[in-house]
């Protein structure tokens, strides 16, 4: 995944921050989402009917939007992708940014996999964060008993 800070907008209202509280699951990308997913959510992405691609997000917010997710998971400026496509329609754009977010997913969603898969692992990792937690905790939890006039036994 590239380094180039981007902010994703909804993929059905460019106008508004990407979320994944967004009731409507069709707005956003989430990691765990399989390719063919992927490829419909970006597929049914808010577009404009003007021909050409060019990076201008105020009068062509949903153009825009995909040239800030390829540019981010490229490590490219949405200007050069714009450039890039600018002889394509939005249908090749949208073929191009859905591969590059599987591609950019795909390791992510292969270790969860290997990690979910294993459940001794899992639940070493589940009761070494307990232990954990319950060390931090340990001096708060006494000083409030304490404080409370509680007799810790």
């Amino acid at each position: 995944i590239g380094t180039v800070g981007a902010r994703v907008m909804s993929l059905q209202d460019p106008t508004t921050k990407m979320s994944k509280s967004d009731p409507n699951a069709g707005n956003y990308i989430s990691m765990l989402d399989e390719p063919e997913t992927i490829r419909k959510k970006l597929k049914r992405a808010v577009m404009d009917s003007i021909q050409g691609i060019t990076y201008e997000p105020d009068t062509r917010p949903g153009v825009a939007n995909l040239l800030t997710i390829y540019g981010a998971l490229t490590d490219e400026a949405p200007e050069t992708v714009a450039a890039r496509f600018a002889d394509s329609g939005n249908a090749a754009l949208k073929e191009a940014v859905t591969e590059v977010v599987i591609e950019a997913l795909r390791p992510f969603q292969t270790r969860y996999q290997e990690l979910m898969k294993n459940e001794d692992y899992l639940r070493q990792l589940l009761r070494q964060g307990a232990e954990k937690a319950q060390k931090l905790a340990e001096p708060t939890l006494r000083a409030t008993y304490e404080a409370l006039g509680f007799l810790r036994i």
